[in-house]
C-alpha cells in the first residue's frame, strides 16, 4: 500500500513540475514578445503574442491577450493623433493660401482713397519717455485728452495726450502691470498685474480714481497674474482674465467678485466686451476664444482658432465682428452670432500681442515681435483696411517690438506702448 501511496506522489509531482515549468515558459515567451515589440519588431511580437494567448494557460493568456489590446489601443490613438495633426495642418495652409489669393484680388481694385492713404506716412507726434522699463499696455481716456500706461516697472503712468506731459504715476503695484483700463465716464482707471514677488506669485488687481490718483479697491479672486482688465460699456461690469486659466466678472462699483468661469485649459491672455454689454470675449494660451453671456455660470461659444496661442481679441464697435490675433502672426475676423471665419490677414511675421479698431470700425491696428530683414530689424505695427484686407500703414521708430495699441476716440490718433520702454502717440488721419 505504501508503494502505490510513493508512486502517486511522484506521478503528481511530476505533472506539477511539467505544469510549473511549462507556466514559466509562457511567460518566458511572453516577456521576450514585449521586448520585441518594443525594440521595433511589432509584426513578430504580435505573432508571439496571439500563440501564447492561444496555446498558453487562461492567466497567462489573458494576460497576453490585456497586453496586445492596449498596445494596438495605443497604436490607434497615435494613427489618429497624426491624421489629427496632418489635417490641421492642410487646413492652416488651405487657409493661408486662401488669404494670399483674396489678397492679390483686392490689390487689383484697390480704392482710390485707399491708396491715398497708403501714400501718407503716419507721423509720432509725441515720442513719450517716462518708465523705465518694457510698457505693456495703453488706452486712452473716453475723451482723448489723456493716455494710460502700465509697465514692467510696476507703474501706471497718466499722461496728458496734447503735450506728452507726465500727469500722475500712480504707485501701489508690487510687480508688473500687464493691462490698463479706463472706465467709460473716465472717472476711473483698473490696472491689473502680478508675478514673482518675494518668492511666489502674486494677482494684483485695482481700481484707482483717475483724478486724484488714489488707489480705491483692491480685487481678490485670482490665484496668479492677471493679463487683461476690461471695462463693459455700460460701466457695470469688469471683467478679467488671469494666468490662473479662468475669466472672473467683477461688480465695477462695489468691487465684489460675481461668476469665475472656468472655460480654458491655459492662460487667458485677452478679454473684450460687445459693444451692448450683453456678451466678452476671453482668448487663451490654449490656443480658443470663449464667448461668455453675464447672465451664465457657462460659455456659449468656444472658437477652436487652430492656433498655438490666440494672444488677444477686440470687439468691433458695431458689434458685428471680433479681431483676433493668432501666435501663427495672423489677424482673423469672426463674423458674430454666426461665429464664421470670414477673414485672414496675414502680413505679421511673429505672434500678434495686439489688435485694436478705429471708432468707425473701418480699419485693424495690429503689433507683433519685431522681424529680421537681413541686418535690419523691423518694428511690426500695421493698420489695414478691414473691406480689403490692404496693409496700408506701417509704423516705423521703435527700437523694440510694440506691445499694445489704442485708438484714439476720435480716430485721428494712434497710441502705441513699446518694448523700449516709450508710449508713442501717432497721427492716422
Amino acid at each position: 500500500m505504501k508503494r502505490i501511496y510513493l508512486i502517486l506522489v511522484l506521478i503528481f509531482s511530476c505533472f506539477v513540475c511539467n505544469a510549473q515549468s511549462e507556466d514559466n515558459s509562457c511567460l518566458d515567451n511572453l516577456i521576450e514578445a514585449q521586448n520585441k515589440y518594443k525594440a521595433g519588431n511589432k509584426e513578430e511580437a504580435k505573432k508571439s503574442i496571439q500563440a501564447i494567448i492561444d496555446y498558453c494557460d487562461d492567466a497567462t493568456s489573458a494576460e497576453a491577450r490585456k497586453w496586445l489590446e492596449d498596445k494596438e489601443r495605443e497604436e490607434q490613438e497615435r494613427i489618429l493623433a497624426e491624421q489629427k495633426a496632418e489635417l490641421e495642418r492642410i487646413e492652416r495652409e488651405k487657409e493661408e493660401e486662401k488669404a494670399r489669393k483674396d489678397f492679390k484680388e483686392r490689390m487689383k481694385v484697390m480704392p482710390k482713397a485707399v491708396k491715398k492713404l497708403v501714400r501718407n506716412k503716419p507721423k509720432c507726434l509725441q515720442n513719450i519717455k517716462g518708465h523705465s522699463r518694457s510698457v505693456n499696455s495703453v488706452c486712452w481716456s473716453p475723451d482723448g485728452k489723456y493716455l494710460a500706461s502700465g509697465s514692467e516697472d510696476e507703474t501706471v503712468v497718466i499722461w496728458d495726450a496734447k503735450s506728452g506731459q507726465r500727469l500722475k504715476t500712480l504707485k501701489g503695484h508690487y510687480s508688473e502691470v500687464r493691462s490698463v483700463c479706463w472706465s467709460p465716464d473716465g472717472k476711473y482707471l483698473a490696472s491689473g498685474g502680478g508675478g514673482w514677488y518675494k518668492e511666489k506669485w502674486i494677482n494684483e488687481l485695482f481700481i484707482w480714481d483717475a483724478n486724484s490718483g488714489e488707489r480705491l479697491k483692491t480685487l481678490e479672486g485670482h490665484s496668479s497674474s492677471v493679463f487683461s482688465v476690461s471695462w463693459s460699456p455700460d460701466g457695470k461690469y469688469l471683467a478679467s482674465g488671469s494666468f490662473d486659466k479662468t475669466v472672473i466678472l467683477w461688480d465695477a462699483n462695489s468691487g465684489e467678485k460675481l461668476k469665475t468661469l472656468e472655460g480654458h485649459s491655459d492662460f487667458v491672455y485677452s478679454v473684450s466686451w460687445s459693444p451692448d454689454s450683453e456678451y466678452f470675449a476671453s482668448s487663451s494660451a490654449d490656443g480658443t476664444i470663449v464667448l461668455w453671456n453675464i447672465n451664465t455660470d457657462e460659455s456659449i461659444k468656444t472658437l477652436e482658432v487652430n492656433s498655438e496661442s490666440v494672444a488677444c481679441v477686440s470687439w468691433s464697435p458695431d458689434g458685428k465682428y471680433l479681431a483676433s490675433g493668432l501666435a501663427e502672426g495672423t489677424v482673423v475676423l469672426w463674423e458674430a452670432k454666426k461665429w464664421k471665419k470670414i477673414r485672414t490677414f496675414i502680413g505679421h511675421s511673429r505672434e500678434v500681442l495686439s489688435v485694436c479698431w478705429s471708432p468707425d470700425g473701418k480699419y485693424l491696428a495690429s503689433c507683433s515681435f519685431k522681424s529680421k530683414k537681413g541686418e535690419e530689424l523691423i518694428t511690426e505695427l500695421f493698420i489695414r483696411n478691414v473691406n480689403t484686407g490692404i496693409k496700408i500703414q506701417t509704423f516705423k521708430g521703435n527700437s523694440e517690438y510694440v506691445h499694445s495699441v489704442s485708438w484714439s476716440p476720435d480716430g485721428k490718433y494712434l497710441a502705441s506702448g513699446s518694448w523700449d520702454k516709450t508710449v508713442k502717440i501717432w497721427g492716422v488721419e
